[in-house]
């Protein structure tokens, strides 16, 4: 959305692009790889095709749960 409103801004005026939407940019990237971090070990969790078939196919929750927490330390 920042570099949305970043071409947006541009488009619309000739002159540079205001300081607080580069600062904020570069909050929101900073900010977007932080979270990619901390989720990568789930992501990588749900990418494995053995959790994806046991997924698909347990219907119980609590053996589901169970699977992850053994197989990944899912809590």
């Amino acid at each position: 959305m920042v570099d949305f409103a970043m071409d947006v801004y541009k488009n619309l005026y000739s002159d540079d692009i205001p300081h607080a939407l580069r600062e904020k940019r570069t909050t929101v990237v900073a900010q977007l790889k932080q979270l990619q971090a901390e989720t990568e070990p789930i992501v990588k969790m749900f990418e494995d095709p053995e959790t994806t078939r046991q997924m698909q196919s347990t219907r119980d929750g609590r053996m589901l749960f169970d699977y992850l927490a053994d197989k990944h330390g899912f809590r």
